[in-house]
């Protein structure tokens, strides 16, 4: 839940922050690629509370591209795509699924530490994201028992791509970390759960009326074309934001 209130206070400020000292036009683009795992969450999981075995039975790799621009001290804004495979089992419905899937999102992201040490240049930082964007998939749903298969979703019952891919709507929020390598160069990892609009993603409609759900866990490189010299913040662009996040 406070999560959740940190997100809507985000996409309130949004149009205030962005509007205060902005970069110029020229600074602040970058470009990176990252690698990672992206991790199902559904009616054919049963490890959502055990990280290891999420990792071993229930995780694919993924890898993307993102482009962006720091718009102020606060700020930054990118378009991401993404390139993975989902996966996930369960013995209690003798099933289990294989898919994969293509997704294009733009992110904000807030920088805590920027508003937090906002008079000092701080190399390691902390974001708060959130974003919208689209999801293309293509799933296959088979048997455990004896690996017949069962449905799926663009994909025929020999595994060859078949038709349209499954689109649905989808909604990252999560944590980013950066560190600053050089004036150029910074490390990103990146921790995000998906709430797809759609109950599809594992080629299985489930009974409990909740829609699939996928998290992306990566980390990667970012290149900054035009470094923003570092600064200091001066003072919130909204004190109400300013009084969330410091003690009364």
């Amino acid at each position: 839940m406070t999560f959740r209130r940190i997100v809507l206070c985000f996409c309130l400020l949004l149009p205030t922050i962005t509007r205060a000292q902005l970069y110029d036009f020229h600074s602040g683009w970058y470009c990176g690629i990252n690698t990672g795992i992206a991790s199902y969450f559904g009616d054919l999981s049963v490890y959502d509370l055990d990280p290891v075995n999420k990792i071993r039975h229930e995780s694919r790799f993924v890898a993307g591209i993102a482009a962006g621009k720091s718009l102020n001290k606060w700020i930054d804004i990118d378009l991401s795509l993404d390139h993975g495979g989902l996966k996930g089992s369960n013995q209690n419905n003798d099933l289990f699924f294989k898919g994969s899937f293509t997704e294009l999102t733009i992110n904000g992201h807030l920088s805590l530490s920027a508003i937090l040490f906002k008079n000092s240049y701080q190399r390691f930082q902390i974001y708060i994201s959130g974003g919208a964007g689209t999801i293309f998939f293509r799933s296959s749903k088979s048997r455990i028992s004896d690996n017949a298969y069962v449905s799926s979703v663009g994909i025929n019952s020999t595994g060859n791509k078949d038709g349209s891919p499954g689109i649905a709507a989808v909604f990252p929020a999560g944590i980013l970390l950066s560190f600053d390598l050089s004036k150029s160069l910074i490390i990103k990892s990146r921790f995000a759960f998906r709430t797809p609009g759609n109950d599809l993603i594992d080629a299985h409609a489930g009974s409990t009326g909740i829609n699939d759900r996928y998290s992306l866990a990566t980390l990667g490189i970012v290149y900054i074309f035009n470094p923003v010299k570092p600064a200091k913040s001066g003072p919130l662009p909204c004190s109400g934001f300013s009084a969330l996040i410091r003690p009364q």
